[in-house]
Order: structure tokens, then sequence, then C-alpha cells
């Protein structure tokens, strides 16, 4: 009778491990990269004549699209900000991700929506209440919350949210 060795079990535990391991690293790794913006928002350049140059101004122009910046906020003075906490892990937020970078031109210019790493944002989750990825705040211009939600499946539901 053949009784498996103590040493062939454990070198079979240890190569899935390895296996487990390896294929770990490479989840890892694949979303590690960073989303993809359509519409990425340029500073616009003018000095106090309202001529190019000078004074470096934040503030977009059209809503749209893109990664935050404190800087952005002040759009809220004309338009709407939403505040998208999202998670590059998170399947949901992927899929709203990618559903509003593809339809980019049915964002109203008066609507920006900036994406907030979840995982990294600390702060800005602390000032909002943010307990859960996939969380959208529309904010004024100072940064006040006025509404809060979760779980937009698509652009339109989060337009349907906004104010």
């Amino acid at each position: 009778m053949n009784i498996p060795s103590k040493n062939n079990h454990t070198g079979s535990v240890v190569v899935l491990v390895a296996v487990l391991f390896v294929l770990g690293l490479i989840l890892v790794l694949n979303n590690r990269k960073s989303p993809e913006i359509v519409q990425p928002i340029s500073p616009i350049m003018s000095d106090d004549n309202g001529d190019s140059a000078a004074e470096e101004i934040m503030t977009p122009a059209t809503g749209g699209y893109t990664n935050y910046d404190s800087s952005h906020l002040s759009f809220a003075n004309e338009g709407k900000v939403v505040l998208f906490f999202n998670a590059k892990w998170c399947p949901t937020c992927r899929a709203l991700t990618k559903d509003v970078q593809s339809k980019i031109s049915e964002i109203p210019e008066d609507v920006l929506i900036l994406s907030i790493d979840y995982d990294s944002e600390k702060e800005l989750k602390k000032k909002y209440g943010i307990t859960y990825q996939h969380t959208l705040v529309q904010i004024d211009s100072l940064g006040n919350q006025i509404k809060k939600w979760s779980g937009s499946p698509n652009l339109e539901s989060l337009l349907s949210n906004i104010q």
C-alpha cells in the first residue's frame, strides 16, 4: 500500500500558493492602470485685460468629465459639480466610468463630473461621509454638499439625480 508522503503534499500546497500569488499579482498590476480621461480640462490662460498670457485660471469653460482638482470647484458658480468617488477595483465604478466616457458628448455643458480615487482621497471621504465606493456628491462652489447618492449605473441615472 502506497501512503502519500508529507513532502509530496507540502510540495503541492507550495505550488498552489505560488500560482495563486502570481495570478493575484497579475490582477493587481492590471487594475493599477489609470482610467483614460476622454475629455481632460485644460487651464485657460488670461491676464486682467482678458488677453492670453499671465495668470492661470483653472476653471473649465464647459462641463465634462475629468479627475478631481480643487480648482475645478469654482465651476459650480455657473454650473453643477458632481464628485464621483470610485475605485479601480470596483466593477460598478468601472462600468459607470466607461458609460460616462462613451457618452461624453451627452454631458450638459453646465455639468462637471470629477473622478475621485476612493482609496487615496481620505480627507474628501471624511469631509463628505463617504463609506462606500460608487458614491456621488453634488457640491456647490464652496465644496458644500448639496446632494449625495450611490449606485448610478449609467450617465442618464447620474444626470437625473443632479439638482
